[in-house]
């Protein structure tokens, strides 16, 4: 390499050498004033880590100077972003429902009677919040102590297992809220709450007795419901919210893919049609085979999903039957309720060697 190609080879503040005769100058710039200064090495490579070396304190001090100025650049622009940031329209938590029901970033598979349960946990949280911190109107402030708080006293009156199905959905709408960008919103308060511990106490078979008693106590489209839930062993959703299209009166079976493993494997059901439960469908006019098979308890479980369970326990109440039970916490837990029709299914079924 040419000399001249070495000088160009050389960082900016670290000057260059010259062979003057015998010995070797050393030239460099600070703030445009040159020095020069004869090096007393007798190699050039000697002369060049000297010059480094008395070069070495001015470089450091421009380096400094430069970091010094990209900070100051940096806190501009952190700044201006903190600008724009500020200048969104921020979240009301009265508005925070629509707003993660009317974003794309939520999962569209949830049911409209999942949603309203959703809707009636979000205002239980907007009101407590309310209370509690009055000051408290936006959702970028709500705070991992405010989640902890409502969790704490937020909603006494329901069981563990509510308690949790509320905290996922408190995390899962805080996190679309962070996907979408919503102004100020950058963590998700909920990821620090613990869920509650529930004890499972299980719905129990029915006896024959009780469901003839039962039965009888219900009327319209929830004695059509009954049968339903107790010749198909589906869940109250499934029994509900039944469609014409997946039932096959020339087959004689019911073809349903069950809600609540839908997403999961997407696995159908075949049900045989029980002849009772056969009898019950063909009350139905044939022109008025369309649609749901149960209009009004479609309508009813959509609206409020616990609706159809509350028929259901006071159908049970006036057959007599006591259905619920005081668990190890001293809390009342139903032990007789739709669900137990599923539970009268699968022991019978199993009975006959199915």
């Amino acid at each position: 390499m040419s000399e001249r190609k070495a000088k160009k080879a050389r960082g900016k503040g670290f000057g260059t050498v010259e062979r003057r005769g015998n010995s070797y100058l050393g030239r460099w710039k600070v703030n445009g004033k040159q020095y020069n200064r004869k090096l007393d090495a007798k190699t050039k490579d000697e002369a060049r880590k000297m010059l480094d070396e008395i070069t070495a304190p001015f470089r450091l001090k421009d380096e400094r100077e430069r970091n010094a100025a990209l900070i100051s650049r940096q806190e501009s622009i952190d700044g201006r972003l903190a600008e724009i940031e500020d200048a969104k329209p921020a979240l009301l938590l009265a508005d925070a429902f629509e707003a993660y029901k009317n974003s794309t970033s939520r999962s569209d598979t949830a049911a409209e009677a999942r949603l309203a349960h959703c809707e009636n946990w979000c205002k239980r949280l907007v009101a407590f919040l309310n209370e509690r911190y009055p000051d408290l109107k936006e959702v970028r402030h709500v705070t991992k102590e405010h989640a902890r708080a409502f969790a704490s006293d937020g909603y006494l009156d329901v069981c563990p297992a509510t308690k949790n199905q509320a905290l996922v959905f408190y995390r899962r709408m805080w996190n679309v809220f962070i996907v979408d960008e919503v102004r100020g919103v950058n963590f998700n308060p909920w990821e620090g709450v613990q869920k509650k511990q529930v004890q499972h106490i299980s719905h129990r078979a029915m006896t024959l007795d009780e469901i003839k008693a039962v039965r009888s106590q219900c009327t319209g489209e929830m004695k059509k419901l009954f049968d339903v839930g107790l010749y198909t062993g589906q869940r109250l959703g499934d029994c509900a919210l039944l469609k014409w299209d997946q039932i096959d009166l020339v087959k004689n079976v019911i073809s349903v893919v069950p809600r609540k493993t839908a997403r999961k494997t997407g696995k159908r059901v075949v049900i045989p049609i029980h002849r009772t439960l056969l009898e019950t469908l063909l009350e139905t006019p044939s022109q008025m085979r369309f649609g749901f098979v149960l209009p009004d308890c479609a309508r009813r479980y959509q609206d409020d999903g616990s609706s159809l369970s509350r028929r259901f326990a006071v159908a049970c109440k006036g057959a007599g039957i006591d259905t619920v039970e005081q668990g190890q916490d001293g809390r009342n837990r139903n032990r007789v309720g739709f669900h137990s029709l599923r539970y009268t299914f699968v022991s019978t079924a199993l009975n006959q060697g199915v």
